[in-house]
């Protein structure tokens, strides 16, 4: 999600110069979202880009809010695949188990 300049059309009265004001600052937040198999949504705003430790605290309130284990289907971003996820994930693997969607397309293209 950004907060930036967006140019566009705009209205004035005829005769005059349309004035369009720009937001000088820049804000950069991140969502991390995922949905549920009964199809409600969870999500996290992060102020800037996500990180290891920022996934791992969206993943423990996954595995908080859950009844049983989450099985989770995540891309290949560098945070989902840092050292420090791993390790997490190991420790954590009778709660939750994560699989790469680039795997998941292997094993599907295998099958067909």
């Amino acid at each position: 999600m950004r907060a930036d300049d967006v140019r566009g059309r705009s209205y004035a009265p005829r005769g005059r110069t349309p004035v369009v004001r720009v937001c000088q600052t820049r804000i950069k937040l991140s969502l991390i979202t995922a949905v549920t198999n009964q199809g409600k949504l969870r999500w996290m705003v992060v102020d800037g880009a996500v990180n290891g430790p920022t996934f791992i605290r969206f993943l423990e309130r996954l595995i908080r809010e859950a009844r049983g284990k989450v099985f989770l289907i995540v891309d290949r971003l560098k945070a989902h695949r840092a050292r420090l996820v791993r390790d997490w994930l190991a420790a954590h693997s009778s709660e939750i188990e994560v699989h790469y969607l680039w795997l998941c397309y292997r094993i599907l293209a295998q099958a067909c």
